[in-house]
């Protein structure tokens, strides 16, 4: 299916301040709000992203896969996943868990530390924590490559997998999941844009030559 540039604007029929600040009902609103304006996307295609609403892009994605660009970059990061040890001689599993479907397991609210996580912050907090000097970590200068080839190791290690994020119901995880709506929502910047601008409100709307999603 071809991009649409006349899908429907949500600034008419969605406003995320009448909405509830639960988590749970806040997302079955927004969920709501792409199957009535999209009724033709299956549920268990919007993992897709944008090739779920653009055909050509799709057959594009497809030819490009033959021979995909990114497994160099895997296969590193695996090496590097698997032969890395931290200074107490534990690999970065011992902090972070196991490969498979890690990534889906991301972000989360961490309940003793009051905190969002993600997992890239979480390895490197884990080289931090076991006492690895901060300029020799995967966050700074010389690390950010072996940092980028270990989180597509760990993408793909939860590929085809539901992303399954929870919000608790500890109050510090709600009023963290609002403050992530209001940042979605809030216009800011010289064009006075939000982040549901693009990725909701004009969603299959094209800009150039790129789809929004």
């Amino acid at each position: 299916m071809a991009a649409d540039n006349n899908a429907p604007s949500a600034a008419n029929n969605f406003n995320p301040l009448n909405n509830p600040s639960d988590p749970a009902k806040f997302a079955q609103e927004y969920r709501d709000y792409f199957y009535k304006n999209f009724p033709q996307i299956p549920h268990d295609k919007y993992n897709m992203g944008v090739y779920a609403f653009d055909k050509d892009a799709f057959s594009q994605y497809q030819d490009m896969m033959q021979f995909p660009p990114q497994d160099d970059y895997i296969a590193a990061g695996k090496k590097f996943w698997e032969d890395y040890r931290l200074p107490n001689g534990k690999p970065l599993s011992s902090c972070v868990g196991d490969a498979k479907g890690l990534r889906a397991k991301y972000p989360y609210f961490n309940t003793k530390d009051g905190k969002v996580h993600d997992l890239e912050s979480d390895l490197i907090n884990c080289q931090l924590n076991a006492g690895v000097p901060e300029d020799k970590s995967l966050g700074s200068k010389k690390g950010y490559k072996d940092l980028a080839n270990v989180s597509a190791y760990l993408s793909s290690m939860s590929q085809g997998l539901k992303v399954d994020v929870k919000v608790p119901s500890d109050p510090k995880a709600v009023a963290a999941f609002n403050n992530g709506k209001h940042m979605f929502f809030r216009k800011t910047g010289q064009l006075n844009m939000s982040c549901a601008d693009c990725h909701m409100y004009h969603a299959t709307q094209m800009v150039r030559s790129e789809t929004l999603h």
